[in-house]
């Protein structure tokens, strides 16, 4: 009986839209290219990790190709100590450039995304923090991401 009620359960969640968030991409992004050149780097940023996890890149026939043109992360100093003069609190930002191309006809632009977070700092815990940045950023890409592939999900549509 149990069996019965999950199997029914997973057949139906997925037939009324439910999803994970992050896990699958609308139907017009299936098979989204993404194209994202850098030069001086052997891995991906986190960002090009995301939007191909969630497009399904390089699965098929290319419906159109997302051309990421810049992905820039930087770091500044919001506060520093009174007493030592050493940075106590920082701003973390992300930004990237993209332009969508279908057809030979490009859809967007010079598209721009960005966001940010405040992170304090406190120096006698200089793991703990440079940890939590690189979770920061892994996740403010994850949002980028969200961001890139809305827009491109709505130039998309018919």
């Amino acid at each position: 009986m149990r069996a019965a009620a999950l199997l029914l359960l997973s057949l139906w969640l997925p037939a009324c839209g439910f999803h994970m968030a992050g896990s699958v991409a609308g139907p017009g992004l299936a098979n989204l290219q993404i194209e994202y050149q850098q030069p001086y780097s052997v891995l991906p940023p986190p960002l090009i990790d995301v939007l191909r996890e969630r497009t399904g890149d390089g699965d098929g026939p290319a419906s159109a190709r997302l051309v990421i043109r810049s992905i820039d992360d930087t770091r500044r100093v919001l506060s520093v100590s009174p007493q030592d003069g050493r940075a106590n609190a920082f701003e973390l930002i992300s930004e990237a450039s993209f332009d969508l191309i279908r057809d030979g006809e490009t859809l967007l632009r010079d598209q721009q995304v960005s966001t940010q977070r405040d992170v304090g700092f406190d120096d006698s815990r200089r793991l703990a923090a440079d940890a939590e940045s690189r979770d920061l950023r892994a996740a403010m890409h994850a949002e980028l991401a969200d961001l890139i592939l809305l827009r491109v999900e709505t130039a998309l549509a018919p």
